[in-house]
């Protein structure tokens, strides 16, 4: 008897010591947004955010272009633009569906959210004329969280160009609507 007391001992404190050990080990930690800034402008020259907006039947699918582009503070044009498609069969109604671009980060808000689709909608995306000087390679273009994490995103392509200051996706696959980004 004081045999198996003893065993049932042991093995308690050793699976509380390994229990106590891997709580202790982060899990998953969670990347927080560190989104990219786009260059200033003077405040009367455009509005905060760049909007398009375009009523689209999800069953037929279309496409939504924007382009938008302001002059830096510092004298030189910023551009950004791209194309939204909503390939058939995306969603079985009506909607209209409203980009808005940020003029101050390297972000697009996708309404009516929250909206999930039977199939991934596909943005391409390009930013010119940033300052990359403190970005590296490892920024990317991600689904932002709520409470600012961040998420990765299917992709055809990512180019980043610190000559000319472009950040470009292509092809990034996009389940639901919210807000996407440029994150470091």
């Amino acid at each position: 008897m004081k045999k198996l007391l003893l065993f049932a001992v042991l093995v308690f404190f050793a699976s509380s010591c390994t229990n106590f050990d891997s709580t202790t080990q982060p899990v998953n930690p969670t990347k927080k947004a560190q989104l990219i800034k786009l260059p200033a402008h003077t405040k009367s020259a455009i509005e905060n955010t760049f909007t398009r907006s375009k009523e689209v039947n999800g069953v037929v699918g279309d496409t939504i272009n924007f382009h938008f582009s302001y002059t830096s503070d510092q004298g030189t044009p910023v551009n950004i633009y791209g194309v939204l498609t909503i390939p058939a069969g995306a969603f079985n109604y009506t909607t209209t569906i409203r980009l808005e671009l940020s003029d101050q980060d390297a972000v697009i808000d996708c309404y009516p959210t929250p909206t999930t689709f039977d199939k991934p909608l596909k943005l391409d995306l390009t930013h010119e004329g940033l300052n990359l000087d403190n970005v590296g390679n490892g920024a990317d273009f991600y689904y932002i969280k709520s409470d600012n994490s961040v998420e990765s995103l299917n992709k055809v392509d990512k180019i980043i160009l610190h000559s000319n200051g472009t950040l470009e996706v292509k092809g990034a696959e996009l389940p639901h609507f919210t807000r996407f980004g440029w994150s470091v």
